[in-house]
This record gives structure tokens, C-alpha cells and sequence, in this order.
């Protein structure tokens, strides 16, 4: 299965946020890219797992403010939990890419 591969305006445009927003998110490191000849990209797979977090949490990222002040401890444990879990999946599915990649290029 071949990578999907956006730039930053294609990846804003998927997540319906504005590229700067999405920059704002690259920078707090809380969305993976890459930089190829000077285009930053991302991968489908990252933006999904981006945008399936929990929605407070995304908005939170996007906009730069903390989550409102009601919300308790055991919450914020929780949202962080599952952005551990989440970047864990995002990291599996980066290895697993890039070693398939791998072995293809040792069986050519």
C-alpha cells in the first residue's frame, strides 16, 4: 500500500483548519511531518490519528489555549493517555512503513 503524502495547504484543507493553525501544531510537536526539498509533507495516517483525538484536545493544539478550566485531573490524564496511545499507533504504522520500504528495496 503506497503512502499518502500531502503538503501543508492539502493537509489543512483535509482537516478543514487553516495552514497556520496546522503549523502551530507541527511546531508544539504534537503532529509529525517531514521536510522534503524544503516542502513540509504529512502522512494521511498522521492526520487521521490527529484529527480522531479528543476534540477539546485538537482545539486546544490548533489554537494555543489550555482546555477549560473545569476540567479535572483524572480528564486531563485521560487525554493525555490517549495522545500516548494515539502517537504509539502513529509510530507503529511510520515503522512498519518504513520498513516495508526496506525490505522491498533488499528483495530488489
Amino acid at each position: 500500500m503506497a503512502d499518502t503524502w500531502m503538503t501543508e495547504a492539502q493537509a489543512a484543507d483535509y482537516l478543514l483548519v487553516k495552514a497556520e493553525d496546522l503549523k502551530k501544531a507541527r511546531y508544539r510537536k504534537k503532529l509529525p511531518s517531514r521536510k522534503l526539498c524544503g516542502v513540509v509533507q504529512y502522512k494521511k495516517e498522521w492526520l487521521d490519528a490527529f484529527r480522531e483525538g479528543p476534540c477539546e484536545e485538537h482545539q486546544s493544539l490548533v489554537s494555543g489555549k489550555t482546555p477549560r478550566s473545569g476540567t479535572s485531573r483524572s480528564q486531563s490524564e485521560d487525554v493525555q493517555g490517549a495522545l500516548a496511545r494515539a502517537r504509539g499507533i502513529v509510530l507503529k504504522l511510520s515503522e512498519s512503513s518504513h520498513n516495508s520500504s526496506l525490505s522491498a528495496k533488499s528483495r530488489n
